[in-house]
C-alpha cells in the first residue's frame, strides 16, 4: 500500500523541476543517520540557518537491515523540508506544506538497510519521492543545477564513467544553462582518507562548478584542476582522521567537532562555508561567476558620411550576439541593426558594424546591447562619435546601384543654401523633385523610391547658388 501510495504522489511530485527564485541558500550534511545526540545538533545548526532546501551526500540510514529506523534517522530531524512526507508525523510532525526541499543521494549505508542479504535501496526508495528514477536524478533551483549521483556499485545502471548513469548525467550537464552545476554523490573521488578512483568522473569537461561527496567521516575541500571538491562527511555518525601524508590537492582538513555546510548562490557568485556544530566557522571558500562575454574594446570612428563601429570579445559564453543602438539626444535609444555572436569562445573575436544613416552634423552615441541565448542583456559602454559640417559642396554616387525598387542619395553642403534635388529621364524629363527647399550646412541623406517608373537609366542633379552637379543611376525591375 505505500507503496502504491508513493507512486501517486511521485507522479505529482514530477511536476517540479525548475523552482526560480533570486537567491539560493542550502545546506549540505552527509554520514548522519545515526539517531543521537550529534546529530540533533547538527540538524539543529542546519535549521538555524534557514535554507531554503537541503540536500545530502549518502548514509541516510545506519541501521543495516532495519527499514523502519529510517524515519527516527532522518524524519525526525527534517519532517518539515520532506514533501510528501510518509513518515511517523503524529510523532514527529507534518511534512513541507508546498514543494520538497529534501534531495539526499544514496550511500553505500542507504543500500545496506534491506532484509535482503546483498542489500538494496527499498527503504530508501519507498521512503522517499524524488524526479526520475530516484537512484540518480537532476534538479534546478534558482540557478543552480544539481546532477545526485548514485556512487554505489550495486547501481543497476553502473557507477563507472561508461555507464548508463555517467552518460545520462553527461548529457544532462552538456544541456544545461543554468549558471552553477552542482554534482553530489557519496564516495569521494578523492580524499586523504582514501579516494574511489573510479568515480574520477571529467566533471570539469562536461561544465560542474563543484562536486560533493561524503563516505569519509570528516570534512575536506581539495582544488583538482581547477574544480573544488567537498568531502563533508561529519553530519552526526562518527569522525575519521586523515592519512599522512594527505594528497597534494588537500587545502584543508578538519575532524575535530561535527556539522554541516551552507551554501549561498546567486547569479554572480556562489559561496560554501563549513560551520562545527557550535556554529563556528571552519573553512570558506567563494567561486565568483565572469561575465558571460568579456568585451575588451569598443569604439567608433568617422569614415566620410559613415560611422564605422568596432569591438572585441576576449571571451563569450551563451553569446546570442548584438544589437547595436544610436541616440542623438543620449535619451531615447533605437535598434540600428544586428550582429550575430560566437556563443561560446575562449579566443578574441572581432566585430564591426557601418552606420551609412547620417544625415546631419552632430554628436552620435552608440552602445551594444549584448543579449544571451536565455533572453538576458547587458549594456557595453557609450561611445561618442562628432559628425562636423562639410567644407565642401558634394553629390555622392546613389547606394545600392543598380537598385530596385529603392535607392539612397546623400549630398553634403558646405554652407545654408536654398537646393534642388531632381530626377530626370534620359530624355530630360522631370521624374521626381526629391528636394526643393533651404536647408543649413550639414550631411543629408534622402531616398528614391523608382516602384511606379520603368527599369532604364536616370539623372539625378542637386543645384545650389554655387554647385551643381548630375550622377547616373540604373533601376533594373
Amino acid at each position: 500500500m505505500l507503496r502504491q501510495i508513493k507512486l501517486i504522489l511521485l507522479l505529482l511530485f514530477l511536476t517540479l523541476t525548475i523552482i526560480p527564485t533570486n537567491a539560493q541558500k542550502f545546506a549540505v550534511i552527509g554520514d548522519y543517520g545515526d539517531a543521537g545526540g550529534d546529530e540533533l545538533a547538527v540538524a539543529n545548526l542546519v535549521k538555524s540557518w534557514s535554507p531554503d532546501f537541503i540536500i545530502t551526500v549518502g548514509d541516510n540510514n545506519y541501521d543495516d537491515g532495519l527499514a523502519s529506523t529510517i524515519d527516527e534517522n532522518i524524519g525526525k530531524y527534517y519532517h518539515d523540508y520532506i514533501k510528501p512526507y510518509l513518515g511517523n508525523s503524529i510523532l514527529y510532525g507534518n511534512g513541507s506544506p508546498d514543494v520538497n526541499r529534501f534531495f539526499p543521494v544514496p550511500g553505500n549505508h542507504d543500500w545496506d538497510a534491506s532484509s535482503l542479504p546483498a542489500g538494496d535501496l527499498t527503504p530508501y526508495l519507498e521512503y522517499f519521492t524524488l524526479p526520475n528514477n530516484e537512484r540518480y536524478y537532476d534538479f534546478v533551483w534558482g540557478d543552480v543545477h544539481f546532477f545526485m549521483i548514485d556512487s554505489d556499485d550495486r547501481e543497476p545502471d553502473g557507477y563507472l564513467e561508461t555507464s548508463v548513469q555517467a552518460l545520462w548525467i553527461k548529457d544532462k550537464m552538456e544541456a544545461s544553462t543554468s549558471i552553477w552545476k552542482i554534482v553530489v554523490f557519496h564516495h569521494p573521488p578523492y580524499s586523504s582518507t582514501g579516494s574511489s578512483t573510479d568515480l574520477r568522473w571529467p566533471f570539469k569537461l562536461w561544465g560542474a562548478d563543484a562536486v560533493f561527496a561524503g563516505h569519509k567521516h570528516n570534512y575536506e575541500r581539495l582544488i583538482v584542476d581547477d574544480l573544488v571538491y567537498f568531502v563533508d562527511g561529519l553530519g552526526g555518525k562518527s569522525k575519521q582522521g586523515f592519512d599522512d601524508p594527505p594528497l597534494d590537492e588537500s587545502i584543508i582538513r578538519y575532524n575535530a567537532d561535527y556539522g554541516a555546510m551552507l551554501v549561498e548562490a546567486t547569479f554572480s557568485d556562489i559561496s560554501f562555508s563549513f560551520y562545527n556544530k557550535s556554529g563556528t566557522q571552519i573553512d570558506s571558500y567563494e567561486i565568483i561567476d565572469p561575465l558571460p562575454v568579456e568585451l575588451a574594446f569598443f569604439a567608433g570612428t568617422l569614415n566620410g558620411n559613415k560611422v564605422q563601429l568596432r569591438w572585441r570579445t576576449e571571451t563569450e559564453l551563451n553569446n546570442y550576439g548584438f544589437s547595436v543602438e544610436r541616440t542623438t539626444d543620449n535619451l531615447l535609444w533605437s535598434s540600428i541593426g544586428f550582429v550575430e555572436g560566437h556563443g561560446n569562445s575562449n579566443s578574441p573575436k572581432h566585430y564591426n558594424f557601418s552606420d551609412s544613416d547620417i544625415d546631419q552634423s552632430g554628436e552620435y552615441y552608440y552602445r551594444l546591447k549584448q543579449i544571451d541565448n536565455d533572453g538576458t542583456f547587458e549594456y557595453s559602454n557609450v561611445v561618442t562619435v562628432t559628425v562636423g559640417l562639410p567644407v565642401l559642396f558634394a553629390l555622392s554616387q546613389n547606394y545600392p546601384n543598380p537598385f530596385n525598387p529603392e535607392t539612397r542619395i546623400d549630398f553634403r553642403l558646405a554652407e545654408k543654401q536654398r537646393v534642388s534635388l531632381r530626377v530626370y529621364n534620359m530624355l530630360g524629363e522631370l521624374v521626381k523633385e526629391l528636394v526643393n527647399e533651404e536647408k543649413p550646412a550639414g550631411s543629408y541623406s534622402v531616398t528614391f523610391d523608382g516602384t511606379n517608373v520603368p527599369s532604364g537609366i536616370y539623372v539625378y542633379r542637386i543645384q545650389t547658388e554655387g554647385f551643381s552637379e548630375n550622377k547616373k543611376m540604373t533601376l533594373i525591375k
